[in-house]
């Protein structure tokens, strides 16, 4: 059975949208390692790139992406009835909420 049918409706949109957010990420992190390859190839990949995540459909997909992944993941750590959680969890929630305090300055200076 295929992974994206298990699980709660909001298990799956915390998915789907971590699995967006992440498309994105690596399109941003791959134009920057052709970067390594010519400048050229950095800036052919970022045209596509750009007309795809800068597009209103592009915009609003990865807007809907964000907000729905940061409501679903807050809603799951409100839901938690206790502190008591493994290793990987508790990294999982500091990096997760150190994201916008790490990106603020890559942002600002966009």
């Amino acid at each position: 059975m295929n992974v994206l049918f298990l699980g709660s409706t909001a298990q799956r949109a915390r998915l789907i949208s971590g699995l967006v957010l992440f498309a994105f990420a690596l399109t941003h992190f791959l134009n920057h390692g052709l970067g390594l390859i010519g400048i050229d190839a950095m800036h052919a990949f970022q045209n596509v790139r750009v007309a795809n995540t800068r597009s209103w459909l592009g915009s609003a997909v990865l807007l809907v992406a964000i907000l729905t992944h940061v409501t679903f993941g807050f809603v799951r750590i409100a839901q938690r009835s206790t502190l008591r959680m493994a290793p990987w969890e508790a990294v999982q929630i500091v990096l997760g909420l150190a994201i916008p305090f790490l990106l603020f300055q890559h942002i600002v200076n966009t």
